[in-house]
């Protein structure tokens, strides 16, 4: 009976990691060996640490590494603030009922189609869109503005689509780890005097303290790969004022004449920027605890 327990074992941790090394390891290292090669299309040579050199002297990939990394330090923080404050009111809710609707609800912009929510908060910032028509209600004579051709409204447009879509997933996150809290300790919270204020940041979130931390985690990891809500809303503009790593290496393969190599050195540079923030986040963490 334990070799064949052991035998299905196997072979489900077998199964999974032959997936893992095909679908995750296998490109990463295709990529590792094609970001030493220049060339346009398939005309690739072999040419060393070119394409690393390259990435210095580029002025577009160190806008983009900015713009992304802007995006992080803005991003990261709102999004946990309002995911935490979200599942803390949650939780609060006695009705199970009402618990899981409200889950519902703000778990489904997360199954919507990156593409179809990005086209509807482009629509809302176009200059026939809901924010020039609302403001047209109490300033009749104000001119119609595409806030997309400017860069702060353009910015502005990725960061609160970004919030909608992402808040609801790290919510839910949070929630399970509050779920899983004793109730026995909010009854000794209470019982020592503490407010709900108090028992939210003295008991609540150092409990959950792991769970937001993986949250801030993937969250940031996200956000160095974030490229569909660019494509869609901003195309990178006005003036690569919103351009992303990971948007310039769809320009890269797709829309210039193909570098293939250069792509994958920026790809790689996405891995390794990524690798270490999240590094450094689980390290501060482990020191706060």
């Amino acid at each position: 009976m334990s070799s064949k327990t052991n035998k299905y074992k196997f072979t489900f941790v077998g199964g999974s990691l032959f997936i893992i090394l095909l679908f995750t390891v296998v490109p990463l290292l295709y990529s590792l060996v094609l970001s030493f090669q220049v060339g346009r299309g398939s005309q690739l040579s072999y040419d060393g640490f070119a394409n690393y050199e390259r990435l210095f002297s580029d002025a577009i990939v160190i806008k983009a590494l900015l713009n992304t990394v802007g995006f992080a330090i803005l991003l990261t923080p709102i999004v946990l603030f309002i995911s935490f404050f979200l599942a803390n009111c949650i939780n609060n809710v006695k009705s199970e009922k009402l618990k899981s609707i409200y889950s519902v609800i703000l778990f489904f912009p997360s199954i919507t189609s990156p593409v179809a929510y990005a086209f509807f908060f482009k629509k809302m910032f176009t200059a026939d869109g809901f924010l020039n028509r609302f403001n047209h209600l109490f300033n009749p004579d104000a001119e119609f503005t595409n806030y997309l051709l400017t860069t702060d409204g353009a910015r502005i447009a990725i960061v609160i689509v970004c919030i909608w879509a992402w808040s609801g997933y790290f919510t839910l996150l949070m929630l399970s780890g509050m779920q899983s809290i004793n109730p026995q300790v909010y009854k000794i919270a209470k019982i020592d005097g503490l407010s709900p204020f108090k028992t939210t940041f003295k008991v609540t979130l150092p409990i959950v303290k792991p769970v937001v931390l993986l949250s801030s985690v993937i969250l940031t990891g996200g956000i160095f790969q974030l490229f569909a809500e660019v494509m869609i809303i901003s195309q990178g503009g006005p003036e690569y004022a919103t351009i992303t790593l990971s948007y310039y290496i769809y320009r890269l393969c797709f829309e210039y004449v193909p570098q293939f190599g250069y792509a994958a050195a920026i790809a790689i540079l996405i891995f390794v920027i990524s690798g270490t923030v999240g590094f450094i986040q689980l390290k501060l963490g482990e020191q706060t605890e």
